[in-house]
C-alpha cells in the first residue's frame, strides 16, 4: 500500500514538500532565537538611548532659541510689542521646563549631576529672561516719561518766543534772566540725551546754577507771566532723574544680556556631554545586536547547505519520472497550436495526475474551435475601430522607437499640409520633418518657446508633451504625443478657427477696455473745455467791440467745440452696446467720420465725396454705423498699400418691393479688387485674405450682421484689378423724426439771467471759477461747494433757489445724493445737473429719467442761462420744486 502511495505524482511531491518544511522549520527556529536577541537589544537602544539623545538635543536646540530672543527683547521700542513678545517668550520657557523635567527625569541618564546643573542652568536662563523683560519695560516706563517732557517743550523755538514775550512784557526781568532761562532750557535738552552718567552730573550741576540764578533774578518780580516761567523752570528738574534712571536700566540690561549669553553657552556644553555619553551607550547596545545578528547567521548557514542538497535531491527523483509524461503532453500541445485538428494525447487512461491532463487537454482541443468564432469576432471589432479611426475629426499618428511611421489616418496628411505620395506606412519621421520645414512649418510649445524639430522625436517617444505648429498658411495645429510600449502616439487637432475667435474675444476686450479709458478721458477733457469754452465766451462779451480780438475769440471758441465734437466721436466710436436706432443725419455723421478718421487712412490715400443734399436721415444707431464705415474705409485702403483713392457717396434710392424709402450709401476704390471665388466667400466669418496678424476674416461679416439687423441690404462688387464697390442700403427715418444733434444750435435768442440765488458745487477749481464767473455776469447770486459735506453745510445754513451741481463727485458721493439732501432740507427747490460724461456713461450707476435738465460739459452761455430760467421758471410754477430727478 505504501508503495502504490509513492508511485503517484502527489506523493512524491509531498514528500518532497515535508522534507522542505522540515528543513524550513528547524532553520525558522535558529533564525527567529538569533532575531529575538535582536529585538531585545534594538529594544533596549530605542528605549532609552534614542529618546535620552532626542531630548538632550531638542534642550539644546530650544535654549539656544530662547536665548536668542534676548536681543531682540532689549531692542523693543513699544510697549504693546514687548507684550506680545513677552507672552511669546512665556510659552517658550514653558516648553523649555517641560523638557528640562523629562531629561532630569529619565530612567536611564546615569549622569545625575550633569542633569541637575542642565536644569540648574535652564531655570537660570529664565530668570535672567524675566528679569531682562521687567528691566525692559522699565526703561520704556522711563523713556516715555522723557518723551512727555520732550514734548512739553514744543520745540525750543517756541519756548523762547513765548519767554521774550514774557520777558517783554516785563522789561525789569529782562536782559540776563532771559539768557539764564535760554541757558537752562539748552541744559534740559542736553540732559535728555545725554550718554554718560559723569556728564549727566555736569549738566545737573549747571541745571542747578542756572536755576538758583533765574530765581534770584526774578524773585522781585511779579505777574502771571514770570510765575509761568517759575513753574516751568520747577518742572524740568526731574529730568536729570529720569535720565539717570535709565541709564542705570541700559547698564543692567547689558549685564543681563551678558548673563544669558554666558548661561546658554555653559547649558550647551552641559548638553553636549550629556550626549556625548548617551552616544556611547547607543554603540554599545549597537555591539550587542551585530554579535546577535552574527550567532544567527553562524547557525543557520550550514542548515541552508543542508536544504539546498536535499531539493537537489528530491527534484532529480521527481523529475525523472515526470519528465517523459511531460515531454508527450508539450509535444501534442505543439501540434494542436501549428492546426493539427487530429492529434490525440497519450496516457488518457491514467489514473494519476497526468491522466486527467490528457482528459482536460482533450477538452481544451474541443474548446479551440470556439475560440477561433471568438476571434473573427474580435477582427469585425477592429475593422469598426479602423473605420472610426479612419474617420475621426482630428489627425493621429503612430510611430514605432525606430521613428518609423506604423499608423495614420487621411487627416494626419491634411491636416499638417502633406503629400499624400510621400507619406506612406514606414516613412521615418525625419522625412515629414523635412517635408514640414520646406512648407514653412514652425514648432513652438504651449508656453511659447520655440521647439526643435530634432528633439521632438525624443521628447515624444519618452514622456507625454503638448505643442503647437503654426503653417504658412495660417493653420495652427495643436499635437498632443503620448509615448507606448514601442512608440509614440500623437492626436492632431486644428485650432485655427478656436485662435480666431479668441483674437475676436480680446480685440473685443481691447475695445471695452478703450471705451472705459476715453470715457474717463473724455469727462476731463469736456471739464477743461468747460472752463476754456467758459472764460473764452465771458471774454468775448467783454471785447466783442474789437473786431480783431473777437475774430481770434471766435475761431478759438470753434476749436473748443470742435475738440468736445472730437470726444463725443471717440466715445461714440469705442461704445459697444445693442443697437440703438435713432433718425441720423448721413453728411454730419459723414463727414464727421472722415475728420475722425483722416490720420488712420494715411497720407496716401484720397477720400472724394458725393453726398446728394437735403438728404433724408436714415433710422439706424449711429455709433455702429460709423463702426461699419471705418471697417469698410480700413479694408479699402489696406488694398491699395501703394496708395490710391476712395469715393463716398449718398443718395436717395426709391423704394423696393416690400420696403420703404431708401438712402444708399457707396463706398468705392481703386485697389487691387476680388477674385470671384474671394467675393464668394468674404461673409463668411474668419474668412480673410490678409496677411497673418493683419485680420480677423470677421469685419464684413459684423458689417453685414449690422446692416441686415437695421433692416438694410449690402451689395459687393469687385473686378480684380480695377477695384471695389461697396453699396449699403438703409430705411429713410419716418416723416417728422428729426435728426438728433450733439449741440445746440444758435438761436439768436437774448440771453435772459436772473437775481436769484444759486449752491453750486463743483470740485474742479477752474470750472468752478469759471462758472461762478459766467452765472455773475448773467446776475446771479451764487455760493460754491467744493464737495458733498460744504454742499451739506450750505444748504443747512441758508436756503436757495437752485441747486447747480456736477454728478460725479469725489469721496463716495454723488450731486444725486446732494439733490435729494437739497430736497430734505428745501423742497421748493430745483435743480440742474451738468457733467462732462456721456448720459449713457453716467447710466451705468445712476439711471437718468426723463424728465432731468442734464447740461453736457462744455456748454455755452446762452444755454446755460436758457436751462437755469427754465428750471428756475418750473419751480415757480411748480412750488413742490419737482423739476426732475435722477433714479438709482
Amino acid at each position: 500500500m505504501d508503495v502504490l502511495f509513492l508511485k503517484t505524482v502527489k506523493a512524491k511531491l509531498l514528500v518532497a514538500v515535508c522534507l522542505f518544511v522540515s528543513l524550513n522549520v528547524v532553520v525558522g527556529t535558529i533564525g527567529w532565537r538569533g532575531f529575538s536577541k535582536t529585538e531585545q537589544a534594538l529594544k533596549l537602544l530605542r528605549d532609552e538611548s534614542l529618546p535620552d539623545i532626542g531630548r538632550a538635543m531638542e534642550l539644546a536646540k530650544r535654549s539656544s532659541a530662547v536665548a536668542a530672543i534676548a536681543p531682540f527683547i532689549s531692542s523693543i521700542q513699544v510697549v504693546n510689542k514687548l507684550n506680545d513678545e513677552s507672552a511669546k517668550l512665556d510659552g517658550q520657557l514653558a516648553e523649555l521646563n517641560t523638557l528640562v523635567s523629562a531629561v532630569e527625569a529619565g530612567d536611564d541618564m546615569r549622569e545625575g549631576a550633569e542633569k541637575r546643573k542642565a536644569g540648574e542652568l535652564a531655570r537660570k536662563l529664565e530668570a535672567d529672561l524675566h528679569e531682562l523683560v521687567r528691566n525692559t519695560r522699565q526703561s520704556l516706563d522711563i523713556r516715555s516719561d522723557i518723551l512727555e517732557l520732550r514734548y512739553a517743550f514744543d520745540g525750543r523755538g517756541r519756548i523762547a518766543e513765548r519767554i521774550d514775550a514774557i520777558f517783554r512784557a516785563h522789561p525789569d526781568a529782562a536782559g540776563p534772566s532771559s539768557d539764564a532761562f535760554r541757558s537752562l532750557v539748552e541744559t534740559v535738552f542736553e540732559g535728555m540725551g545725554s550718554s554718560s552718567p559723569a556728564t549727566l552730573r555736569q549738566l545737573e550741576e549747571t541745571f542747578a546754577r542756572s536755576e538758583a540764578q533765574l530765581r534770584e533774578r526774578l524773585d522781585d518780580t511779579a505777574g502771571a507771566g514770570i510765575a509761568e516761567v517759575r513753574q516751568f523752570v520747577a518742572a524740568q528738574a526731574n529730568v536729570f532723574e529720569l535720565r539717570r534712571q535709565d541709564l542705570a536700566a541700559l547698564q543692567k540690561r547689558q549685564y543681563l544680556l551678558a548673563s544669558i549669553h554666558a548661561v546658554s553657552t555653559e547649558l550647551s556644553n552641559q548638553v553636549a556631554g550629556i550626549v556625548g555619553r548617551t552616544t556611547q551607550m547607543a554603540q554599545n547596545r549597537s555591539s550587542e545586536t551585530n554579535a546577535a545578528l552574527a550567532q544567527g547567521k553562524g547557525g543557520i548557514l550550514p542548515l541552508t547547505l543542508i536544504s539546498v542538497l536535499a531539493g537537489a535531491v528530491a527534484a532529480f527523483y521527481v523529475l525523472r519520472n515526470l519528465a517523459g509524461n511531460l515531454a508527450a503532453v508539450t509535444t501534442a500541445m505543439t501540434r494542436l497550436a501549428q492546426g493539427d485538428r487530429t492529434i490525440n494525447v497519450p496516457a488518457v487512461d491514467r489514473s494519476d495526475e497526468f491522466g486527467s491532463l490528457a482528459r482536460a487537454f482533450n477538452v481544451f482541443k474541443e474548446q479551440s474551435f470556439d475560440r477561433e468564432a471568438l476571434a473573427n469576432d474580435l477582427i469585425e471589432k477592429s475593422q469598426t475601430l479602423e473605420a472610426t479611426f479612419a474617420n475621426m475629426t482630428d489627425g493621429m499618428s503612430v510611430f514605432n522607437s525606430d521613428g518609423r511611421l506604423v499608423a495614420f489616418n487621411p487627416q494626419f496628411i491634411e491636416i499638417n499640409e502633406l503629400d499624400p505620395l510621400v507619406i506612406r506606412q514606414g516613412v521615418h519621421f525625419e522625412v515629414i520633418l523635412a517635408a514640414l520645414r520646406k512648407s514653412g512649418a514652425k514648432a513652438r510649445f504651449i508656453d511659447g518657446s520655440p521647439a526643435r524639430p530634432d528633439e521632438l522625436f525624443e521628447l515624444r517617444a519618452s514622456q507625454a508633451i503638448r505643442y503647437e505648429q503654426t503653417f504658412a498658411s495660417g493653420r495652427i495645429v495643436e499635437l498632443k504625443s503620448h509615448p507606448m510600449p514601442g512608440g509614440f502616439t500623437t492626436i492632431y487637432t486644428d485650432l485655427t478657427e478656436q485662435r480666431a475667435i479668441e483674437r475676436q474675444l480680446r480685440q473685443s476686450q481691447r475695445m471695452e477696455a478703450v471705451g472705459q479709458l476715453t470715457s474717463g478721458m473724455a469727462h476731463d477733457f469736456n471739464n477743461l473745455l468747460a472752463a476754456v469754452s467758459g472764460n473764452l465766451q465771458m471774454l468775448y462779451q467783454t471785447l466783442h467791440e474789437n473786431p480783431d480780438v473777437a475774430q481770434k475769440i471766435l475761431r478759438a471758441l470753434e476749436a473748443a467745440e470742435r475738440g468736445a465734437t472730437v470726444t463725443q466721436r471717440l466715445l461714440a466710436f469705442s461704445r459697444q452696446q445693442a443697437l440703438q436706432p435713432e433718425a441720423t443725419d448721413l453728411e454730419t455723421l459723414v463727414l464727421n467720420l472722415l475728420d475722425l478718421a483722416s490720420y488712420s487712412l494715411g497720407s496716401k490715400i484720397t477720400v472724394e465725396t458725393n453726398l446728394q443734399p437735403d438728404l433724408a436721415p436714415v433710422f439706424v444707431d449711429p455709433g455702429q454705423l460709423e463702426n461699419a464705415l471705418l471697417n469698410l474705409l480700413f479694408n479699402s485702403r489696406d488694398a491699395m498699400p501703394a496708395g490710391g483713392k476712395i469715393c463716398l457717396r449718398t443718395a436717395a434710392m426709391p423704394a423696393l418691393e416690400g420696403t420703404g424709402d431708401l438712402i444708399r450709401i457707396c463706398i468705392e476704390d481703386n485697389g487691387a479688387g476680388m477674385a470671384p471665388d474671394v467675393l464668394a466667400h468674404v461673409y463668411e466669418p474668419f474668412f480673410t485674405t490678409k496677411d497673418k496678424g493683419r485680420g480677423s476674416g470677421l469685419g464684413l461679416s459684423m458689417v453685414y450682421g449690422f446692416v441686415t439687423q437695421s433692416g438694410g441690404q449690402i451689395d459687393i462688387a469687385s473686378t480684380q484689378g480695377r477695384g471695389t464697390t461697396v453699396s449699403i442700403l438703409l430705411p429713410k427715418a419716418q416723416e417728422g423724426l428729426a435728426a438728433r444733434s450733439h449741440w445746440p444750435a444758435e438761436t439768436g435768442a437774448p440771453v435772459v439771467g436772473g437775481s436769484e440765488r444759486l449752491l453750486v458745487v463743483e470740485d474742479d477749481p477752474i470750472v468752478r471759477q469759471t462758472v461762478v464767473e459766467m452765472l455773475g455776469g448773467l446776475g446771479y447770486r451764487t455760493r460754491v461747494a467744493v464737495d458733498v459735506g460744504q454742499a451739506k453745510a450750505a444748504l443747512e445754513a441758508e436756503d436757495f433757489d437752485l441747486l447747480f451741481t456736477d454728478v460725479m463727485l469725489p469721496g463716495g458721493m454723488t450731486g444725486v445724493d446732494i439733490a435729494d439732501y437739497a430736497r430734505t432740507l428745501q423742497p421748493g427747490i430745483a435743480v440742474l445737473y451738468t457733467s462732462g460724461h456721456p448720459r449713457d456713461r453716467l447710466n451705468d450707476s445712476l439711471t437718468l429719467g426723463g424728465d432731468v435738465r442734464l447740461l453736457g460739459k462744455p456748454y455755452r452761455i446762452e444755454v446755460l442761462a436758457a436751462s437755469l430760467r427754465s428750471q428756475l421758471d418750473a419751480r415757480q410754477s411748480n412750488p413742490t420744486g419737482s423739476t426732475g430727478g435722477l433714479n438709482r
